[in-house]
């Protein structure tokens, strides 16, 4: 295009202008300015042609929200530029129409006042009056220091599944859990606290909820927490779900449950860090809390048993449920206990804890730190996990780093397709001895040491060069002709060495709409779809002199042999045959 005067007359032609115009101290400062209006003087002088005219955008800054009447909506509405409004959605008992509360930012950087017509319920009002006792267990997330109206909020915004709260008061404080089963499911036992006083709240609604417990030993997601929007603050999701913490690194996804907590997220603040440490007081409790008890009924003297002293062996959690389960004290659930001391498959399945894929990762574009995806030795793929990843934003040398992976496998020329080329300005990240996954070298976007050996990474060794037949309407990142669904998007996998396909994974149907109404020349249709292939195939053949197409203009009339092939007579040359005529037929 053209930078120009307003009125044409003076300008840069054949220029691309990307983002802003910034000076290197606004740059470092922060500073964000817009171009506006070139002020032109009349007549044009040289010093009034190179003067960068232009208006700092404002924003407004996060603030604490409230609808129209003054109520608190218990979040925040982010911060906002100038021009645009943000929002945030009152709670609800399931209606279709959810109120949503907008707030404007001026232009000048000022929140201007809610709108009168625009207020929530009260959340507490979608509740039944509280009763004394509380249920024990089934608790899915805790909250210290929240009050009834605060707890209501997050039951009927946050999580999905919420049926029922109690607020637990001690010593001057107040302690808000949050269930996904009420008062008219089989199995719950309500009890009273030896200390202090309990208020619980069920919800009017509960056809609302998506998923409510009706059996005492559903074990699906144990303590969930999937943020309702597309952007996501680790800390928060952290601090709610209990997940362990660095002291140079802050929160980081060491289980299953962690990393459940991101799906659906597009957009990160903070790092996505996956570390697969096991550390033996998390062990202790996740036993613990799948047995259906309490965290603030574990003393600490537990803790003390198993991880304790220098020569304490670090027990694993599977020994530490079946130990519960044989004593199944009073705090813990007695049909937990039962499932857990004579498990099946489902039982096994819902308490495993272990990463195996990185999907629930696999919407996320931006990401404002690093990621790292480290000593996760039962992580098998990426399953579409970071395929989508567009933009890092973390200030680090190398924001990304995937290291000392044994188990996982792929091939890093398809699992990362929207990360853009770095065009020479240096790497995005480290992929360093992750002796099963098949790398790029040429990709400069990554620092390659130690991954799987280049010689191995072609057929036959590499299920995923071998596999050249793909399913339809794989998510981005995944190939093969195995699959599986996770909310809607369709997870290929290749197949195994045996050509399997192992639950939980399907085999596609690659003939799945596919019509053989278009043979090739010399074959009669319908064909048949080989569903081993996808592909059409033709065996009936035309007759024998049918017209056909060999696709040579120099030959014809082309017409079908008995053998299936379609064979053009030689060019004849017009001048060559009268010449022919003149001299053999008619003399010279």
């Amino acid at each position: 295009g053209k930078v120009t005067t307003k009125d044409g007359r003076y300008g840069i032609h054949d220029v691309l202008v990307s983002g802003y115009l910034l000076t290197a101290e606004e740059y470092y400062n922060n500073k964000t300015i817009s171009v506006f209006d070139f002020q032109d003087s009349n007549p044009p002088d040289e010093s009034s042609r190179k003067t960068r005219h232009r208006r700092q955008i404002r924003f407004c800054h996060a603030t604490p929200a409230f609808d129209g009447k003054g109520l608190p909506l218990h979040t925040t509405f982010e911060t906002t530029q100038g021009g645009y409004k943000a929002n945030v959605t009152c709670p609800t008992n399931g209606a279709t129409n959810t109120p949503i509360i907008f707030r404007e930012c001026s232009i000048a950087g000022n929140w201007l006042p809610v709108s009168s017509n625009e207020t929530c319920e009260n959340p507490l009002d979608l509740f039944l009056s509280p009763g004394t006792s509380y249920i024990r267990g089934h608790n899915i997330a805790e909250y210290p220091d929240t009050g009834s109206e605060l707890c209501a909020w997050l039951c009927t915004t946050v999580h999905r599944r919420c049926a029922s709260f109690e607020v637990i008061a001690r010593a001057g404080r107040s302690r808000c859990y949050v269930s996904d089963v009420h008062g008219g499911t089989p199995g719950i036992e309500f009890a009273v606290p030896s200390s202090g006083t309990a208020r619980y709240f069920e919800r009017k609604v509960l056809e609302a909820i998506n998923a409510t417990n009706n059996s005492a030993v559903d074990l699906e997601d144990f303590n969930p927490y999937v943020s309702d929007h597309r952007v996501c603050n680790i800390h928060e999701i952290a601090a709610n779900n209990s997940w362990p913490i660095h002291v140079v690194d802050g929160p980081y996804i060491s289980e299953l449950s962690n990393l459940k907590n991101l799906e659906g997220c597009e957009r990160i603040v903070g790092n996505v860090i996956v570390r697969c440490e096991e550390l033996c007081e998390r062990k202790v409790l996740f036993a613990w809390e799948v047995l259906g008890g309490a965290p603030e009924d574990l003393a600490t003297e537990d803790y003390e048993m198993y991880c304790g002293g220098l020569n304490r062996a670090d027990p694993d959690r599977d020994m530490l449920i079946a130990m519960f389960a044989t004593i199944c004290r009073p705090e813990l659930n007695q049909a937990r206990c039962t499932k857990a001391l004579n498990p099946d498959e489902e039982w096994i399945q819902a308490v495993d804890y272990r990463i195996y894929n990185l999907s629930p990762l696999r919407h996320i574009t931006t990401v404002t730190g690093v990621i790292e995806i480290s000593t996760c030795h039962d992580l098998e793929r990426f399953d579409g996990g970071l395929a989508n990843l567009r933009w890092l934003t973390g200030f680090h040398l190398y924001p990304i780093l995937i290291e000392n992976n044994t188990a996982l496998t792929g091939d890093t020329s398809y699992v990362f397709p929207s990360l853009p080329p770095t065009q020479g300005q240096g790497a995005l990240g480290l992929i360093l001895s992750n002796p099963n996954l098949c790398v790029d070298e040429s990709d400069d976007r990554f620092i390659f040491l130690d991954n799987k050996n280049v010689s191995a990474c072609s057929c036959p060794e590499n299920t995923f060069a071998c596999d050249y037949v793909q399913c339809k309407d794989c998510f981005t990142g995944t190939i093969g002709r195995c699959f599986y669904e996770v909310n809607g998007d369709k997870i290929c996998a290749p197949e195994l060495p045996d050509l399997t396909c192992e639950a939980p994974l399907e085999e596609c149907d690659l003939c799945a709409g596919v019509t053989c109404l278009q043979p090739p020349n010399c074959r009669d249709s319908p064909g048949v779809c080989n569903s081993d292939t996808g592909i059409c195939e033709y065996n009936t053949l035309l007759a024998e002199g049918a017209v056909c197409d060999d696709k040579d203009k120099f030959t014809g009339p082309d017409t079908c042999n008995d053998s299936g092939v379609c064979i053009g007579k030689e060019t004849c040359v017009v001048a060559d045959i009268i010449d022919y005529k003149v001299h053999n037929e008619y003399g010279t």
